[in-house]
Order: structure tokens, then C-alpha cells, then sequence
């Protein structure tokens, strides 16, 4: 009963944080922890949670029994850190092999990224005390385990059971709606979308260069529906269109050429016929063809 007793104080120990500026550095690190979230999505990243805190948990009971046989300290005069410092270091070590580093800013010649403040903040928790390194040490090879042991196989099983996943997800409940909430605090881009949550980073770019290729597309379709009213040439004012279709105005006696035909039937034309005739009727131009089959359809 006493064993029992001393294992539930340390696993309660490990929610709590020791000092106010250990708290502050905990907090900001957790923040960063999100981005580990999207490169799993919500219901692996829990499943990473409870794994690695009971293999920190190990490790760190190993540790300190290493250290007593290695050194002889007495078990009474060690203790183990407050917090969650072993969790915390097995996100950092994932968020530095997941996140790429992408320098936005220069000062002094140093390059600025995302992965600066949560290297300073990391340095001060390693910093704290021994305990607190011994934790965080764990910590760093609990995460490395997960990525060499259970990564590879993480979508394939979950501790977290399906009904418990859907009341999490669902809004009609107090705490799932506070969840959402959560998820979405400060995640919307500049246009009010919302990014998806569980997608790589890259995916994210992808989304973002797609709809801004969109956008650009449908205003110069516009103006060219606009010029096309006005009886003005369309070729010259339509940079985009023109560096997408690759066009430089072609002469409207020659043929079109398959390379045109094919790119306008990849855009969903599948009439070879009609889009050869569009051609032909806007003097080779993919862009006004495009615009003309638009509304033909």
C-alpha cells in the first residue's frame, strides 16, 4: 500500500511545476507542442502523450537507480523534479525533427526561426537543477524511442477508445466545445480560413499557393471578360494566364498546338474538338479559349 501510495505522489508530482519561471518556459513549450499535433492529428497525438509519459516515467525511476549504483548517493537525499519536464522534452526533441528550419528574419546576421524561442526556453528548464536534467534527459530518450519504436506504427493501434475520441471531437457537449475552442484559438489565417489541423506544414503551403493561383486565375478571367466587352486585346494584360499557359500571343493563322490542346483538356475540356475550335476562334490565346469555354459550358 505505501509502494502504491509513493508511485501515485510521483505521477501527481509531475503535473505541477516547481517555480514560476519553470512554469513560464513549460507553458511556451507546450504552445509549440500544437505543431506536433498537426503532423499526427489529435488522436495519435494523445496516444503519444500517454506513451511517452509512462516511458519517461521508467526511464527516469532507471536513471536515478543508475545513479545510486554507479555513485552510491543515498535514495533519501534524491528526489525526482516537479512537472512535466520529461513530457515536455519528448515533444521539443519531435518538434525538432519534425519542423523544418525556415528562417523568416536576420538580426546581426543571426537568422531567426521558429525554433529559437523554444530552444531558449528548453536551455533554461535543462538548466534548473540535477533533477530536473536527469528528467529531461528521459525525456529526450523516451522521444527518440517513439520515433525509432512506435512512430512507424502508430496509426496502426490507440489507447484512446473511439467513443472517448468522438465526445472529445463533438460540439454539443461543454467540453468538447471547449476543446474546438482551443484548437482554433489563434490558428486562422489572414483571410479568416481556418488550417487544417493534422496536416504536415507542407500540405498547408500547398493549400495556401493553391488558393492564391485560384484567386489570381478567376480576377484575370474577369478582366479578360471585361476587356473582351471593351473590344481590347487581352494577351499583354494577363501576366499570369500568360506565364501559366506559357503563352506569348501566337498568330491566329497557325494551328493550335497539342501542347495548348493538352493543357486545356487537363483543366477538365475532355471535347478535343471544342477546345480546338476555342482556339482557333481566340487566335491561339489558352487563357481567353478557357474563359470562352467557361461559358459555353
Amino acid at each position: 500500500m505505501r509502494s502504491l501510495t509513493a508511485i501515485g505522489e510521483l505521477l501527481l508530482s509531475k503535473f505541477f511545476f516547481d517555480t514560476p519561471s519553470v512554469l513560464i518556459s513549460g507553458v511556451v513549450l507546450l504552445y509549440y507542442a500544437r505543431w506536433i499535433e498537426r503532423r499526427f492529428g489529435s488522436k495519435q497525438f494523445m496516444n503519444f502523450i500517454i506513451i511517452n509519459i509512462i516511458q519517461s516515467l521508467i526511464l527516469e525511476i532507471l536513471m536515478f537507480y543508475l545513479i545510486h549504483l554507479l555513485y552510491g548517493y543515498n535514495p533519501s537525499t534524491m528526489y525526482f523534479s516537479l512537472g512535466p519536464l520529461a513530457l515536455i522534452s519528448a515533444l521539443y526533441i519531435n518538434f525538432v525533427s519534425e519542423i523544418p528550419v525556415v528562417s523568416y528574419a536576420q538580426l546581426f546576421g543571426i537568422p531567426f526561426s521558429i525554433h529559437n524561442l523554444p530552444f531558449v526556453m528548453y536551455l533554461q528548464l535543462l538548466g534548473v537543477n540535477r533533477s530536473s536534467m536527469i528528467a529531461c534527459v528521459a525525456g529526450l530518450l523516451s522521444g527518440l524511442c517513439y520515433r525509432s519504436l512506435f512512430l512507424p506504427i502508430h496509426n496502426r493501434f490507440s489507447f484512446i477508445p473511439s467513443f472517448i475520441a468522438q465526445f472529445l471531437q463533438s460540439t454539443s457537449n461543454p467540453i468538447g466545445w471547449l476543446i474546438n475552442k482551443f484548437a482554433t484559438f489563434g490558428e486562422n489565417d489572414k483571410s479568416g480560413k481556418i488550417l487544417p489541423v493534422g496536416a504536415t506544414v507542407e500540405r498547408q503551403r500547398i493549400d495556401v499557393i493553391d488558393d492564391i493561383e485560384r484567386r489570381l486565375m478567376l480576377s484575370q478571367m474577369q478582366q479578360l471578360h471585361r476587356n473582351q466587352a471593351n473590344d481590347s486585346d487581352g494577351v499583354l494584360q494577363l501576366p499570369f494566364l500568360n506565364r501559366l499557359f506559357g503563352n506569348t500571343g501566337s498568330d491566329s493563322s497557325s494551328s493550335p498546338s497539342e501542347d495548348q490542346i493538352r493543357q486545356l483538356m487537363s483543366m477538365g475540356f475532355s471535347d478535343r474538338e471544342m477546345v480546338i475550335e476555342a482556339l482557333r476562334q481566340n487566335r491561339n490565346d489558352p487563357s481567353a479559349a478557357a474563359n470562352q469555354l467557361l461559358h459555353q459550358n
